[in-house]
């Protein structure tokens, strides 16, 4: 079980391909996510960038 803190709190999840990560994600409640894709796609209309740069 995990235990965590009171207020606010930030949890980045690191590891490698197939370690588990969404299936941990998938344990918070929805309104708890924060999912890069989202952001990626509303930011660029596209799933797929990656990267970007500042000339």
């Amino acid at each position: 079980m995990l235990t965590l803190p009171d207020g606010p709190f930030l949890l980045a999840m690191i590891g490698d391909a197939g370690s588990g990560k969404s299936r941990v994600a998938r344990a918070f409640p929805a309104d708890w996510r924060l999912e890069l894709d989202n952001y990626r796609w509303q930011a660029t209309g596209s799933f797929s960038v990656k990267f970007s740069g500042l000339s």
